[in-house]
């Protein structure tokens, strides 16, 4: 990671991803591939997926990324984002029944489970413990902002 500058994104480069829903019987199918990202679609080959599941209701996340794109489906129960730039902070509602959310490198992300509920994470990066901020003034630090804590 050494030497690396990675691109700064914006919170409008926080999309949710709509796939394609067909319908069959007492059914449908809800269909994410990948491709770009003005077609609705997940925008990188993937090289990592975990589930995260809730057991009581918690906030998890907390980080930002230097490298790692992710796209987040909440696949049971109700998961909220919360993001941000390092400027101002925004949500998402995710649950079973709505799109997933596209997260870049370098946007500061948390993630607030209901009890019971399952995030289904798709990374465009294996695991690299170097990739992580994971406190909020490091966080402001790189970005180069001045900005509360919510």
């Amino acid at each position: 990671m050494t030497g690396i500058t990675p691109q700064l994104f914006g919170l409008d480069d926080v999309i949710q991803l709509h796939g394609e829903k067909i319908s069959a019987e007492n059914a449908h199918i809800l269909v994410f591939e990948s491709g770009s990202l003005d077609s609705g679609l997940i925008p990188f080959k993937i090289a990592r997926v975990f589930l995260v599941c809730s057991e009581s209701s918690i906030e998890r996340g907390k980080h930002m990324h230097k490298q790692c794109s992710q796209v987040m489906f909440c696949i049971q129960g109700k998961a909220t984002v919360r993001y941000s730039d390092g400027r101002d902070w925004r949500v998402l509602e995710l649950d079973p029944n709505t799109a997933g959310a596209f997260v870049p490198p370098t946007i500061w992300a948390e993630q607030i489970y209901e009890k019971g509920s399952k995030l289904l994470v798709f990374c465009d990066r294996h695991y690299e413990a170097g990739d992580y901020i994971r406190d909020f003034d490091q966080f402001k630090a790189f970005r180069n902002v001045e900005l509360e804590s919510p």
